[in-house]
């Protein structure tokens, strides 16, 4: 099974036993570190910005000391959903800006590792790990072969929802991810005509199941995944995150949701353990 997770792997990413997948802990007072250090600041980019070198350095140190002691869910990251700003406006498109030359940026088109599309051709499946939607997962999409690779992959190819949502994702439903998703591997937001996939694909090729966590904070709009094309939507057992917006999945029920989307090794396992 090929994985699509926050860099372009073959594998199944794992953050932990309870596979926490919704809130992270910056805005109820969990914060990864020192909260706030002598100059006031609490981010390591805000003590850069004012010129204070000594309070950045030791943001960094605490940090640093703080992975040894806290999960890196709880991390000080601007990726959280407890407490967040809503963006002014949604993101439509992603792309790579070159910043070699210091006067200005240009659009560039890294390449793909020929790794990632040899295994895409040769898998039984595709499951889209969870993840930041824009700046971890659809980065890993957009480069040119992934969608046609994964286009012309059969077998059953799985979205797996964040518990929450996030700045990212602010107010979109279930059927808004999918087609993010989709967009991405379509290219269809690439202003250059000759570097779209050419052929929309239907969503079909790309989703045709998506995994969500029971009360999870993303609105399952199950008639418009219909619409669209997703075969199966599969809800998980989850936990509630004590307040903080979103769900957390339950480890097992997760595994067991995957295992069902891929039946060839549930039977082969269960053949086994028969033996």
């Amino acid at each position: 099974v090929a994985v699509v997770a926050d860099v372009v792997v073959v594998g199944f990413l794992v953050r932990g036993a309870g596979v926490w997948t919704g809130a992270g802990a910056h805005g109820d007072g969990i914060l990864g570190g020192s909260a706030e250090v002598m100059g006031g600041h609490e981010r390591v980019r805000d003590a850069i910005v004012d010129g204070n070198l000594w309070s950045a350095g030791e943001l960094i140190q605490s940090r640093l000391y703080d992975l040894t002691v806290r999960p890196l869910s709880v991390w000080d990251m601007d990726k959280v959903t407890t407490s967040y700003d809503e963006l002014t406006a949604p993101i439509k498109r992603i792309f790579y800006l070159s910043t070699e030359d210091p006067n200005s940026s240009s659009v560039v088109y890294p390449k793909v590792n020929p790794t990632i599309l040899r295994q895409l051709g040769e898998c039984d499946g595709v499951i889209y790990g969870m993840g930041s939607l824009y700046t971890s997962i659809v980065p890993s999409l957009i480069l040119e072969g992934v969608g046609e690779s994964i286009a012309a992959r059969s077998g059953p190819k799985v979205l797996i929802l964040n518990g929450g949502l996030d700045r990212e994702t602010s107010g979109m439903t279930a059927s808004g991810v999918v087609m993010a998703i989709c967009n991405a591997l379509n290219r269809a937001k690439e202003p250059d005509a000759n570097r779209r996939l050419g052929v929309d694909n239907p969503v079909s090729d790309y989703v045709t199941t998506v995994i969500a966590p029971e009360g999870g904070g993303i609105p399952l709009d199950m008639e418009e995944l219909k619409r669209i094309g997703v075969e199966r939507v599969e809800v998980v057992a989850a936990s509630n995150t004590n307040g903080r917006s979103g769900a957390e999945y339950e480890a097992k029920a997760l595994i067991d949701s995957l295992r069902s989307c891929f039946p060839q090794y549930t039977t082969q396992e269960e053949g086994e353990q028969e033996k």
